[in-house]
């Protein structure tokens, strides 16, 4: 054999011999990373430790065939693989668009082109960036080069406005897909999500249209099945309980899979408590119970039994039991939030129940509240929520009736008690009297006689122990009548105070959410009318008619009186050259003080410490101020921090002006702390946008060098 044919077969052979071992490298890195997406979530509904070393794995193996075999057309396959193992393992979102970033820039031909777009943007929307999230899916659907993918940008959007809850213009996109490409496999897809989306806008009815349309399709058992329990569901929703059962029994017998067919025995025990099966559906969901004790049907299966017990029933300590053994069956189960949130209302119904007549006034109207919050936050029932306000609101009668039944009650003691002291200290007076004349009697001197026996033989004696005796007794009696007065004088001085409240604070604010009720969730505008009404006659000096009163004229809502408005402003006034004219702000402070509300006057005495501490060294002026504030109970605890920072136990723990600065412009300068409409707290986690980092690991690091190394060669092979 010619030497020039030895080595184009040697050369054939080692070419074989590299892709079939850069072929194997993909074919393992493709299988584990299938692996671990078929793995179950930890207890805590977490990526498993085992799945995340597999997606460790994948990263590992993608790194090695860059870097082996970085001239192969398959790159972008290992870079996308990667990509999607960085995003799956979680702890490094940032890496995941890195790697797709490459293949947008430097693959523009890769079949995994439009995949990476949707995997960035869905990077992008975890990272709480939407709208450059939607802004590279718009981008990609009106690029032409990349039609063929157009119908997966439109799923995926479709998907986004779903979760957005602007259903109808995911409908827009599910639809189009299903027009224009129905012969794509997205087509299927959206036929099956527009009866999810139809289900998540709790339009059952046309959800129901939509799903009968997709099981039309042709579609595995699996599908099938799943879109069937869908269906019986919305049929349940609907009130159509018959169409329900039928559905639901169907799918029970075919449905091979255990956790689908539990799921679907949940679905008909639910169904059967709603409509005329009640004992039925109770002994099935808990024969479901007692045959899984752990699992998510379980949990789900609790958790419907305690909602039926605590909606329908007295039996509040069954449904607290039932929803306690939600977390216990499933860890990570959707019903835990829900079910803690009811076993407290339960719980606090009982209490009510169990301890009305026990509480004290102030505790009772507490205890009100917290079930007006629960029916309305966590049961979303509105109407038992307004009921329990109208409760409150009659408490005050209630509370006055039993004011004047106490105050007879003591007017009684208290004429009881005089009377009886009268009684006690005439009968005083003549025991000294006959004490008086036993012992100085003349006729019955002789020594040789007792004491004793001389006031039981003369009768003087004797009635002075007669009435020694009836005087024990009295003062038993007398003791107990002045702890009986003690004891109504001190209800009736709390249910004044609380009387008081009501007018203060208790009525106002319970019209107030009443208002906000009516408008928000009940839609009601006569009720708000005539509730506002009532709020504004009756209580026009509150707070919570000045919100409303801002409200009716379009400006935005503060919970404070006119009063308290005018004293913020006042001390923001006061205040306004606080850090740079400390002069003449501790003179206006000091000159204005007494005009302040107790708030505001809190505010002007740290500042006053502060200035007198820091501005003028003047630790005896400023000690007089932290005195004051380390004894007064109204202090928040922020403000109590504040001034221990500075002032304990008597002592200064410092005076540097630089170290308390930031601490002053947090605490003793104007806020919006009674705005009614407060930032959505998520809002703070973009301030750390990095903080998905944590779990991450020189894995990604080594192959990124690998990746950058083959993107360079690529681009240095002649297309």
């Amino acid at each position: 054999m010619p030497k020039i044919i030895k080595r184009i077969v040697l050369l054939l052979i080692v070419l074989f011999t590299v892709s079939c071992a850069y072929y194997n490298g993909l074919h393992n890195a493709k299988k584990l990373f299938a692996e671990a997406e078929e793995m179950e979530l930890d207890s805590k509904g977490r990526v498993s430790r085992d799945a995340k070393s597999k997606y460790n794995k994948v990263i590992k193996k993608c790194g090695t065939i860059l870097e082996f075999y970085n001239e192969s057309k398959y790159v972008d396959d290992a870079i996308y693989l990667m990509a999607m193992s960085f995003y799956r393992k979680g702890g490094n979102l940032t890496k995941a668009i890195e790697q797709c970033d490459k293949i947008i820039d430097y693959f523009p031909e890769s079949e995994f082109y439009v995949d990476a777009v949707i995997l960035k943007a869905q990077v992008l929307r975890d990272k709480r960036k939407p709208d450059e999230s939607y802004t590279l899916l718009e981008e990609m659907m009106l690029n032409p080069k990349y039609s063929d993918g157009k119908s997966k940008v439109l799923l995926k959007i479709a998907e986004f406005y779903t979760g957005d809850e602007n259903y109808s213009r995911a409908r827009y996109y599910l639809n189009t897909i299903i027009t224009d490409y129905r012969k794509s496999l997205e087509a299927k897809k959206a036929s099956y999500f527009l009866g999810l989306n139809y289900m998540a806008e709790e339009n059952y009815a046309e959800a129901i249209t939509a799903i009968k349309q997709y099981l039309k399709l042709d579609n595995d058992r699996e599908e099938e099945n799943d879109a069937n329990y869908n269906l019986a569901y919305c049929y349940f929703k609907t009130g159509d309980y018959r169409n329900a059962l039928k559905r639901v029994d169907d799918l029970i017998d075919d449905e091979y899979r255990k956790a689908q067919k539990n799921d679907a025995k949940v679905l008909k025990g639910q169904i059967l408590l709603a409509d005329s099966g009640v004992e039925e559906g109770i002994e099935l969901l808990n024969e479901l119970i007692e045959g899984n004790q752990k699992g998510s049907a379980s949990a789900k299966a609790n958790y419907i039994l305690g909602d039926y017990y605590l909606t329908n029933t007295d039996s509040l300590k069954l449904s607290i039991k039932l929803f306690n053994a939600v977390k216990k069956a499933d860890s990570n189960s959707e019903y835990v939030e829900q079910a803690i949130a009811k076993s407290s209302v339960a719980s606090q119904i009982q209490l009510f129940k169990d301890s009305d007549e026990e509480l004290q006034p102030k505790e009772l109207v507490d205890e009100q509240f917290k079930l007006a919050e629960y029916y309305l936050d966590i049961m979303a029932l509105p109407d038992s929520a307004i009921a329990v306000y109208n409760d409150i609101i009659d408490n005050k009668m209630q509370f006055a009736i039993k004011k004047d039944t106490l105050l007879l009650k003591q007017d009684s003691l208290s004429i009881a008690v005089d009377s009886l002291t009268n009684i006690n200290d005439n009968m005083s007076s003549e025991i000294d009297s006959l004490r008086f004349l036993v012992e100085n009697t003349n006729t019955l001197a002789d020594s040789t006689i007792t004491s004793d026996s001389l006031r039981t033989e003369d009768p003087n004696g004797q009635r002075m122990l007669m009435l020694e005796a009836e005087q024990d007794s009295l003062v038993q009696l007398l003791d107990s009548k002045r702890s009986q007065l003690q004891s109504i004088t001190a209800k009736i001085e709390n249910l004044s105070k609380v009387i008081k409240q009501f007018d203060t604070e208790y009525i106002p604010f319970a019209s107030f959410v009443k208002i906000m009720i009516y408008n928000d969730n009940l839609q009601d505008s006569l009720q708000v009318k005539r509730e506002t009404s009532f709020l504004l006659d009756n209580f026009p000096d509150s707070k919570y008619a000045f919100a409303i009163s801002q409200s009716l004229n379009g400006q935005e809502m503060k919970l404070i009186t006119p009063e308290e408005e005018l004293s913020k402003l006042r001390y923001k006034e006061l205040t306004r050259h606080m850090l740079t004219e400390a002069d003449t702000t501790i003179t206006l402070l000091e000159t204005n003080m007494q005009d302040l509300q107790d708030s505001e006057k809190i505010k002007a005495q740290m500042a006053l410490a502060y200035l007198y501490l820091t501005a003028k060294k003047d630790t005896v002026s400023a000690r007089t101020y932290f005195d004051s504030l380390a004894t007064n109970i109204n202090l928040v605890q922020e403000q109590q921090e504040w001034v221990e920072k500075f002032y304990k136990n008597g002592d200064f723990l410092f005076n540097q002006v630089e170290e308390i600065h930031d601490d002053v412009e947090d605490n003793i300068e104007e806020d919006n702390s009674n705005d009614i409409e407060v930032e959505d707290p998520a809002s703070d986690i973009n301030k750390d946008e990095d903080n998905d980092k944590l779990e991450d690991d020189d894995t990604g690091d080594k192959a990124e060098d690998k990746i950058n190394d083959a993107i360079k060669i690529q681009q240095s092979i002649p297309k």
